[in-house]
C-alpha cells in the first residue's frame, strides 16, 4: 500500500493477489486506473512511489526477484529489472538524491532495494 499526495488527486495505491496494481482517488472516489503484472513475473510483494519532485513513477517488486517501474502519468512500464539472485524483493524504498551528492551534481531517482538473505541493492 502506498499514498500519493499531488495538487490534483489523492492516490491510494495497492497491490492485490491476481496481479494488479490499484489506484484509488480519494478526491473522486473513484478508480482511475489499474495495471496488470504478467503472473511470469511472480506476484506481488511490495510497492513504492517516487520520492520528492518524482511522484510519478511507481515501483514494484514480485516473489520472483523482479523490479518494475511505471511512469503513472501514463501507465506504462518503463523498465524491468531481475535481482541477481533471483528471490523474493522484500522492500523497495526511493529518494530524491543521496546526501552526499555534490551540489552541482543533478539529481537522480533511486530505488533501494531488499531481497534474498540481508541483500540490498
Amino acid at each position: 500500500v502506498a499514498h500519493v499526495n499531488s495538487d490534483t488527486a489523492s492516490m491510494v495505491l495497492f497491490a492485490t493477489q491476481r496481479g494488479y496494481i490499484h489506484c484509488w482517488d480519494l478526491r473522486s472516489e473513484e478508480e482511475p486506473w489499474k495495471l496488470r503484472v504478467n503472473p511470469e513475473l511472480g506476484f506481488l510483494t511490495t510497492l513504492a512511489v517516487g520520492s520528492g519532485t518524482e511522484k510519478h513513477w511507481l515501483c514494484a517488486g514480485t516473489s520472483r526477484g523482479y523490479v518494475l517501474i511505471w511512469d503513472m502519468r501514463f501507465q506504462l512500464l518503463v523498465r524491468l529489472w531481475r535481482h541477481s539472485s533471483k528471490s523474493t524483493i522484500y522492500r523497495l524504498a526511493t529518494c530524491a538524491r543521496l546526501p552526499e551528492d555534490p551540489e552541482g551534481v543533478a539529481a537522480a531517482p533511486l530505488a533501494f532495494v531488499a531481497a534474498g538473505q540481508s541483500e540490498l541493492a
